[in-house]
């Protein structure tokens, strides 16, 4: 059927499980692998929630749908010296019963297809994510992390068809964080400074490309770099303060999906 249930009273259980492999090169070196099982409960919105999309459709929830699944697995190595290390990681998920779309007909009689959600689609993501630390002396820290993640999924279009794999939606874009940290010793006080920089996020789904209140029509959400400075003093052994002005050059961004701006410049004590 379609339209929002009178009453929706259910509950949804899953068994996860993971497993992971460390294999010490040496004192310094590891080398990592790992699967793990997740899965993700339908929303009240994927179940119950009705929208008219811009192509004059309505969407209604789904209320026999059942949770998504995945399974993860990545591998990665990783180093630790007094002065520096660095780890370096990639992953690939598989999704399964992934909620999704679908045409239903014309359950509104209006004349246009309408939609509903299923548990109709399987999909994929793939990513890395690296990060580094080195300290050219006792008190200064230098250090920077890099993530990356694409995804896609089956999918169908405003007028019902098939339009095979997707990209996945509100994907995040490339980040980029890099920072450094002066800590003078036995004075309970360090300043730091942080870069964080994303990527244009052009990779977008079908729906997000009509979801024009949270994402820009026009080649996606824009990217950004926001300048942060921090730092903490220790006033007792067990009383600290800390102060933060953060997006230094009040830069006006948004982070992907999010549907509002990030605050300009902003000081938190």
């Amino acid at each position: 059927g379609s339209g929002a249930p009178d009453d929706l009273d259910d509950s949804y259980e899953a068994v996860t499980g993971s497993f992971r492999l460390v294999y010490h090169v040496d004192d310094h070196w590891n080398a990592i692998a790992g699967w793990g099982m997740g899965f993700r409960a339908p929303s009240l919105d994927d179940t119950t929630g009705v929208a008219v999309a811009g192509s004059g459709s309505i969407d209604y929830g789904g209320a026999d749908l059942d949770p998504e699944k995945s399974h993860t697995f990545d591998f990665g190595a990783r180093a630790d010296y007094e002065s520096w290390g660095l780890s370096a990681f990639g992953f690939y998920t598989l999704l399964d019963d992934f909620i999704v779309r679908v045409p239903i007909g014309d359950a509104s009689g209006d004349g246009v297809v309408d939609f509903g959600r299923d548990n109709a689609a399987e999909g994929w993501i793939y990513g890395f994510e690296a990060g580094l630390f080195w300290k050219p002396t006792e008190e200064v820290t230098l250090f920077a992390d890099w993530g990356y993640a694409r995804g896609r999924v089956d999918q169908t279009t405003a007028a019902g068809a098939d339009a095979g794999d997707q990209p996945l939606s509100k994907m995040g874009p490339s980040m980029l964080h890099v920072g450094a940290r002066w800590e003078p010793r036995e004075t309970g006080v360090w300043v730091e400074g942080l870069v964080t920089s994303a990527a244009e996020q052009d990779h977008l789904s079908l729906s997000d490309g009509t979801d024009t209140q949270r994402i820009p029509p026009k080649n996606g959400t824009p990217g950004y770099t926001v300048y942060t400075l921090r730092g903490r003093y220790a006033i007792t052994e067990s009383l600290s303060a800390t102060v933060a002005i953060e997006n230094l050059s009040d830069r006006d961004y948004r982070v992907h999906g999010s549907g509002q701006n990030e605050p300009g410049t902003n000081a938190v004590m």
